[in-house]
């Protein structure tokens, strides 16, 4: 679990007792911890992800920095991890090296987290209002849906739309299969999460 106390902490289930606690990290755990097979990934607000062991240990040498601050959890394939900032960028890292694979520019800060999508597509919500996929090879910005106000949190899908919520309270469904059918839905208030 992370924490607004810049540390993340490994809890035992059962117990609740701690584990260890790792403490390098320079301002907000915000975002949630992405877990795989053998590394824990966190992104922090101090610009930095986090590679780590499951005794809490660095897997890289250093953190992979980024260019502002990562408030969203990241998203893996596998073979890279994919996080957003609030510098209107959007990464993918090599999950075992933490060696930069491509970053792309998009229109408005990311908030949230980023979700995968099927054949190699990548899905962000962006504050300036826009809903953004992109091709995990290569970073290429595949496609661009308008919102009518500002995405605070990241998409979801299931295959057949992506979904995503904006300020003004309208929540849409975005095709990304020739099966898909748009549509938005008004809501009540301001979609956040």
């Amino acid at each position: 679990a992370g924490s607004f106390d810049h540390k993340l902490y490994s809890l035992n289930p059962q117990s609740c007792a701690e584990n260890w606690r790792f403490e390098q990290a320079k301002d907000r755990c915000i975002g949630g911890v992405l877990i795989t097979d053998d590394s824990i990934y966190a992104t922090n607000a101090d610009y930095n992800l986090y590679a780590l062991t499951f005794t809490g240990t660095l897997k890289w040498v250093s953190p992979f920095q980024a260019d502002q601050a990562i408030w969203g959890s990241p998203v893996s394939d596998g073979t890279n991890v994919y996080f957003g900032t609030l510098g209107r960028k959007v990464y993918a890292v090599n999950a075992q090296t933490g060696k930069l694979t491509w970053v792309q520019t998009v229109e408005g800060a990311i908030l949230g987290s980023p979700v995968l999508g099927p054949d190699n597509t990548l899905f962000v919500g962006t504050y300036g209002g826009v809903m953004v996929s992109l091709n995990t090879r290569n970073g290429n910005i595949m496609h661009q849906e308008k919102a009518s106000s500002w995405i605070w949190s990241g998409p979801a899908q299931d295959g057949t739309n992506v979904y995503v919520g904006d300020a003004n309270g309208m929540f849409y469904a975005f095709p990304i299969t020739d099966t898909g059918q748009a549509w938005t839905q008004q809501l009540n208030g301001a979609i956040v999460g």
